[in-house]
């Protein structure tokens, strides 16, 4: 993941290259294109530019994802909607982003069983 801090253009962009495709985004395109090797066809999925606070228009949409988890805790809690990940799957998210990075850093594949 790359975050340009002293860029003119600003951008935010994320490549991740595997063996059956490769998955890119780039924050202020508001899109993620999925490239499938086998057929050679990118699926290009839109991202909601979500809501912006005033005052905020700079950030573009940085502050919605924020807004959206806590409302959405904020609703589990009062009983009013359930929380969308049980511990053990917050468990397995935080066990494949620890070995993406260990990976990242060692230059080695990390087994995540």
């Amino acid at each position: 993941m790359i975050i340009d801090v002293a860029s003119r253009k600003p951008f935010r962009s994320l490549r991740i290259l595997g063996s059956n495709g490769t998955l890119e985004w780039e924050k202020f395109d508001s899109v993620i294109k999925l490239y499938d090797a086998k057929s050679r066809n990118t699926k290009i999925i839109k991202v909601p530019k979500g809501y912006v606070q005033k005052g905020y228009e700079i950030a573009s949409n940085a502050e919605q994802m924020y807004n959206d988890e806590i409302g959405t805790f904020l609703r589990a809690i009062e009983g009013k909607g359930k929380y969308p990940h049980s511990f053990a799957e917050n468990l397995v998210l935080l066990e494949t982003l620890y070995a993406l990075e260990k990976s990242d850093k060692t230059a080695k594949k990390v087994s995540l069983i």
